[in-house]
């Protein structure tokens, strides 16, 4: 460690390079808001898309990740980068709100999809869940429970959910963990009778 003056140079200079970190994600986090970009959506196959994000997420070694992939045939039109920022923001969430829970027995995160009228996917975590009032307010800009949270982390995914004529909704208490909810439209296949 490089001391001048009983200044620990290298200390400082780690702080300073956490706060840059954090102002990008800050900043990052605003123009991903407020962009309002175009989507440029293909026909992906859920499950697959899926699991090619689950294969590159890295948790902590404590929370494990259980996959309940349950649409093989469920094709959905989406933007799949866009789409994938929402997936793994609400994985991190889902750490978090595991993270908040330090008594917690089952470190457990769980994806799971399903296809009926439309495709659905659920990220399910034990951690700590959320009261009443705080998920009032979860979709609104700016609003957060962490000390250094934008706020702009569930309106961001609320929008693009959105952008891809899909649904989101969050099912929380306190001590029984959070289920994330999102509803897509599936691919309309024509059939010979639909056909011009």
């Amino acid at each position: 460690t490089v001391a001048t003056a009983g200044i620990d140079i290298e200390r400082q200079l780690g702080r300073c390079w956490r706060t840059i970190e954090r102002c990008d994600g800050i900043i990052a986090d605003l123009l991903d808001f407020a962009g309002g970009r175009e989507l440029h959506a293909a026909a992906m196959r859920l499950d697959g898309w899926l699991a090619d994000i689950l294969d590159q997420i890295k948790l902590p070694p404590t929370v494990a990740l259980d996959r309940r992939l349950d649409a093989p045939q469920a094709v959905v039109p989406i933007d799949s980068e866009r789409l994938r920022c929402a997936i793994v923001n609400l994985i991190e969430n889902a750490v978090e709100a595991i993270a908040d829970k330090p008594d917690l027995v089952d470190h457990r995160i769980t994806v799971s999809s399903a296809a009926g009228p439309r495709a659905e996917v659920v990220i399910a975590d034990t951690g700590a869940g959320m009261s009443a009032e705080v998920l009032s307010h979860v979709f609104e800009p700016l609003f957060s429970t962490r000390a250094f949270g934008t706020g702009l982390g569930l309106p961001t995914v609320k929008r693009i959910l959105e952008q891809h004529g899909g649904e989101i909704a969050i099912d929380s208490a306190p001590g029984d963990g959070t289920r994330v909810i999102l509803q897509l439209p599936l691919v309309q296949t024509k059939t010979s009778s639909q056909a011009a």
